[in-house]
């Protein structure tokens, strides 16, 4: 075990209340309605999250997000160094300081999950609806369900996003497909793939888009490109694909039963 990082191989129950200081590495799922309060450290979990849990992770030491032209810096970086450019801005000496901030989730979340920190935020899974994602850094999810709430201080990163979300992002936003009535806004360049009905997405800097919906309302504090606008629900399809309720949590798979060999014959 290293230094300020403690692994735990077990998974979190049903309800309970888990209360860790230091940086954790979760070796399991968390279950339905769990309470995970990280203090001095960030937390990564293996596994998946279940419907209405929260899981926070606050004071992880040493973070640095880049976003465009934006810095952002979180925890205490005395005693190590910042270098841009090549050149040592901030400090000198040796990083004694052990641990890692942020959640990290590798699995699904369920739905109506809440996760907040001071670090990054990333889930690798799949999210179901009604997620809450709440980071002082940048936001990387992959597909979500109905209702994505997400405030990240740096950048937001996501494939496709579920109808009726809201997004926020200090630096800049990638998105693949935003789903109808979202709302997206970013302090930086924006760039989304597919963008449904009545959506509306706002960049502070330069903005691209390669499908837009008619009735999309957008706008960019700087260029503004965008590469097709339809009326065609049918060609919106897959902002549609996301609108169901929760992904559930990683479940075993029964192995399968050998099936016996089939007789010779023709098949009708």
């Amino acid at each position: 075990m290293t230094q300020g990082i403690t692994t735990l191989t077990r998974d979190i129950a049903d309800g309970e209340v888990f209360r860790h200081k230091g940086s954790l590495e979760l070796n399991g799922n968390i279950g339905r309605g769990a309470k995970v309060e990280i203090t001095g450290g960030g937390i990564r979990v293996s596994g998946s999250v279940g419907d209405d849990a929260q899981v926070t992770a606050n004071g992880g030491g040493n973070s640095i997000s880049v976003s465009g032209n934006n810095i952002v810096i979180n925890g205490d970086l005395v005693g190590g160094r910042v270098i841009v450019n090549g050149r040592v801005i901030s400090g000198g000496g040796s990083n004694t300081q052990s641990g890692f901030s942020g959640i990290t989730i590798n699995g699904n979340t369920g739905a109506r999950v809440t996760l907040t920190t001071d670090g990054a935020l990333e889930v690798k899974g799949d999210a179901g609806g009604r997620l809450q994602a709440r980071a002082d850094g940048s936001v990387h999810l992959n597909n979500t369900g109905i209702g994505l709430s997400s405030r990240s201080g740096g950048s937001f990163h996501a494939e496709n996003i579920g109808a009726g979300a809201g997004i926020t992002s200090g630096g800049s936003m990638h998105i693949e497909t935003l789903g109808n009535s979202s709302t997206a806004n970013s302090g930086g360049s924006m760039h989304i793939g597919t963008i449904g009905a009545g959506a509306r997405a706002n960049a502070g800097g330069s903005m691209k888009v390669q499908l837009a919906h008619s009735t999309a309302r957008l706008s960019s504090g700087g260029s503004k490109k965008i590469g097709r606008v339809s009326a065609d629900d049918a060609d919106f399809t897959l902002s549609g694909a996301f609108d169901g309720a929760a992904t559930p949590a990683a479940k075993p798979i029964a192995p399968e039963t050998p099936r016996p060999p089939k007789k010779p014959g023709f098949n009708l």
